[in-house]
């Protein structure tokens, strides 16, 4: 019985004959073999490493410092090599990366290399080849895409393909090359134009690409391109979109196109800032005003600088005064700041009153007085402020919570983290309770990546810190 339980797991039906797999087994000698559901050796005990046997039939074992695929009978199937992704006869079962004298190819379940060109690298997906049939392949720093047949998809080998999962749903591929962009189809069919950026994050670029008609830039000029492919007539010097709509500027001129590139209105304003729910604002003779999605002015030209509309009001600068205003143009905070800052945190503004900043809240309620020297956002429920030269750290009360002592502070980031410098200029990163990180300070100190590793620097020497303050010698895997 104890046999039988044993077996069960690796127990897989491979033909319609209901032949049973052959099972892996290390052998009194050490080396691995394979036997059948009696324990009777069917492949002999030859290998210093071996894998099960997966579903479409077959296994990798080890020599020395050579690996191949065998089949079920125990005949090699492929050429011995270098390296075998053994892994992979389980996760992926249909291919196999194989490497050999530094180079890489694919093989499918017979053994056969997929391609007959054997290249610096293989990003192997599974989900590619699996979908639609391509993976990508690296050869002298260029990229590819090979496909089942071992083919390659491209005449030219590109700097860049971005892996985007819905655009290649849609038959599309984006490369790089030379610093420029084009969009490729799943044929290998390449645009005759290239850009060289795209107004969208790269983040969002891939939907862009496939629901709307977003910003590019060809030559230096502006231009269209629709969801399907197609680069629009007309070229500009700037432009602005929602993505429904677009603002594009030609010499001094303004317009309005739809998203297929049709005019909707004619402008006449000098300078246009970036749209937000539907209140933009812009600028005519000099003074900044609001417009609406049809272009119109509904708060007329008439501050010396403006912000956008957050929370219902915008700041605005009249008379050399910083003040607030709502929608509808009315005073919603008394022009009289020297500074304001750009947007409200945590409920808190620092702004300026008689060369000392304090803190408002959204009605312009003094939550704060003004006695600093300068003053930075909240964040964390603390904000950096300066008295005498020296940063330290206040709460919403103006309750000092991390005393003075800084030659410079900054605003806590999400991860819990603010940095600092001290008074011989060196640098370092705190928490919310003052405490430095590490206990150590550096010549220079970077922001945390999205892995949670901060970059520093001493002596020209560069080390890497996570956020439980220890310290690596080379970038952690």
């Amino acid at each position: 019985m104890k046999n039988l339980l044993l077996t069960i797991p690796v127990f897989i039906i491979v033909t319609a004959g209901l032949v049973a797999q052959p099972v892996l087994k290390k052998c009194d000698s050490g080396k691995y073999g394979y036997v059948d559901m009696d324990d009777n050796v069917v492949i002999p005990c030859n290998y210093d490493e071996a894998t099960y046997f997966n579903k479409t039939g077959f296994a990798v074992v080890a020599k020395g410092n050579k690996m191949a695929m065998i089949d079920v009978k125990g005949d090699v199937i492929s050429e011995w090599y270098d390296w075998l992704d053994k892994r992979m006869t389980d996760e992926f079962p249909g291919y196999m990366p194989v490497k050999n004298d530094n180079k890489y190819n694919i093989l499918d379940s017979k053994g056969n290399a997929l391609s007959q060109v054997w290249t610096d690298s293989i990003y192997f997906n599974d989900w590619y080849l699996d979908d639609f049939g391509l993976t990508p392949a690296i050869n002298g720093g260029k990229w590819n895409m090979i496909s089942r047949e071992g083919k390659y998809l491209f005449s030219e080998w590109y700097d860049s393909i971005y892996e985007y999962e819905m655009l290649f749903e849609e038959g599309k591929m984006l490369v790089e090359n030379n610093g420029k962009y084009n969009i490729v189809d799943s044929k290998g069919k390449i645009m005759k134009v290239w850009f060289e950026k795209f107004d969208a994050d790269f983040d969002d670029l891939e939907w862009h690409l496939i629901d709307y008609t977003i910003p590019v830039m060809v030559e230096g000029k502006w231009r269209l391109l629709t969801a399907a492919g197609k680069l629009l007539k007309g070229s500009y010097d700037d432009i602005i979109h929602n993505f429904d709509y677009f603002m594009v500027k030609t010499g001094d001129e303004w317009i309005f196109l739809g998203s297929n590139g049709e005019l909707l209105k004619n402008m006449t304003i000098e300078d246009i800032f970036v749209f937000y729910h539907g209140l933009d604002y812009a600028r005519t003779d000099g003074k900044w005003g609001y417009i609406n999605n049809e272009g119109k002015y509904f708060i007329e030209p008439q501050y010396e600088d403006a912000g956008t509309f957050r929370e219902g009001i915008a700041r605005v600068k009249k008379n050399g005064k910083w003040g607030f205003i709502k929608p509808s143009g009315d005073v919603h905070i008394e022009f009289k700041y020297e500074y304001a800052g750009w947007r409200f945190s945590e409920g808190l503004l620092e702004v300026r009153l008689d060369n000392r900043y304090g803190y408002i809240d959204k009605d312009g309620n003094v939550i704060i007085d003004f006695q600093y020297e300068y003053a930075r956002p909240f964040s964390k429920g603390l904000a950096p402020v300066k008295i005498n030269n020296l940063y330290g750290y206040i709460d919403a009360n103006g309750k000092v919570l991390i005393d003075f002592q800084y030659e410079d502070a900054y605003s806590y980031g999400d991860n819990g983290f603010a940095k600092v410098e001290n008074t011989e200029g060196k640098k370092g990163l705190i928490n919310t309770k003052g405490d430095l990180l590490s206990g150590k300070w550096y010549d220079l100190i970077w922001e945390f990546d999205d892995k949670g590793y901060a970059k520093t620097s001493v002596n020209d020497k560069i080390k890497w810190l996570d956020m439980d303050g220890e310290v690596y010698d080379e970038y952690p895997d």
